[in-house]
């Protein structure tokens, strides 16, 4: 997120877990390309095999695998367009490619996006109203999404080397 922002800190109890040091070499593998070699048309059709019919968002690891095939779609320089048409639904594929692959897909598509966007500072306000399960791990509840650092991960990937961003 820039110079500003090469960690983010959260409250006192959370801080610990939630601290994301951008230099951390463990933190950048979560950010690199998913290894799936050289993404194409067929990559991209043989993974939307390969992956669960259904999105479990209490499971990080589901999470951090779309943002590293996000990775990889951009790495690749497919169309992000002729990707949307083979995972959509619409066109050449009338079923929808799995959603952690439609994620991807997305998340791909908002990083392009912000590459148009002038310098900025971004500000998250987390609804938490009746939250007091999905704020937990899975270990902690079965509910339990982990919200607050899956988000924190997601932008933290969607502004990592980008310029102009606190």
């Amino acid at each position: 997120m820039g110079a500003a922002m090469d960690t983010c800190r959260c409250n006192d109890k959370a801080k610990d877990e939630l601290q994301i040091d951008l230099t951390n070499e463990k933190v950048k593998t979560l950010f690199a390309p998913a290894g799936l070699g050289q993404m194409n048309v067929d990559k991209l059709l043989s993974l939307a095999g390969s992956l669960p019919v259904s999105r479990d968002l209490t499971n990080t690891e589901e999470t951090m695998k779309v943002l590293s095939i996000a990775s990889e779609i951009l790495a690749s320089g497919m169309s992000i367009e002729e990707c949307k048409e083979l995972t959509y639904g619409s066109g050449a594929t009338k079923t929808p490619a799995p959603p952690v692959l439609l994620s991807a897909v997305a998340a791909a598509e908002s990083k392009l996006l912000l590459r148009q966007t002038p310098p900025h500072h971004m500000v998250c306000i987390f609804a938490m109203y009746a939250e007091k399960n999905r704020i937990r791990t899975k270990a902690e509840h079965v509910n339990g999404q982990d919200f607050m650092s899956t988000k924190v991960m997601q932008l933290e990937w969607l502004y990592y080397g980008e310029q102009g961003f606190t």
